[in-house]
């Protein structure tokens, strides 16, 4: 499965909050992408946050995923 089809996997399902989740899973991809091909070093700051708003994603996959 590539990113792309858990994102419209993500949006066919409609869970709460799935708008945000998808906004927010689409900028850390735009992020890794850069980072992993070789286009971008990101700062610390920056990679902190990514790292945080994958927790946060994980966290609400956990909850939503329970419910």
């Amino acid at each position: 499965m590539r990113h792309d089809d858990a994102i419209r996997l993500l949006a066919k399902a409609q869970p709460p909050g799935f708008g945000e989740k998808i906004h927010q899973i689409q900028e850390i991809l735009s992020a890794k992408s850069g980072v992993e091909y070789g286009f971008e070093k990101p700062s610390r700051a920056k990679a902190e946050m990514m790292v945080k708003q994958a927790h946060r994603i994980f966290s609400w996959a956990k909850e939503t995923v329970r419910s």
